[in-house]
């Protein structure tokens, strides 16, 4: 199995510019892993992972199942950022609903 070096991390839309800066690929990916799983990533650490990791799966980086996201706790940080994401939620749940009432 061939192993490559870990690509240069860049500010943008997985880690945003600074600390704490929640990005709406962060936001999206705490809500689908919410929705999905029941696990709460918080806009610092994990939900930046979550997003990097499902921005990395979804080019097709990684053989399939080759890979475990490890979410080691950050919970409580969801308090501090509550208005960023159910602002986050909403906008994309009226765009849903946008959506689905085209079709």
């Amino acid at each position: 199995m061939k192993h490559s070096l870990p690509q240069e991390i860049k500010p943008g839309a997985s880690i945003g510019h600074e600390y704490g800066d929640p990005t709406e690929a962060c936001l999206d990916a705490i809500v689908l892993m919410a929705q999905a799983e029941g696990i709460l990533p918080d806009p610092v650490y994990s939900g930046k992972v979550a997003s990097g990791f499902l921005a990395h799966h979804t080019a097709g980086r990684w053989p399939l199942g080759s890979q475990i996201l490890l979410h080691a706790g950050g919970t409580p940080a969801l308090f501090a950022y509550h208005a960023e994401i159910k602002a986050n939620y909403f906008d994309d749940c009226h765009t849903y609903l946008a959506l689905a009432h085209q079709c």
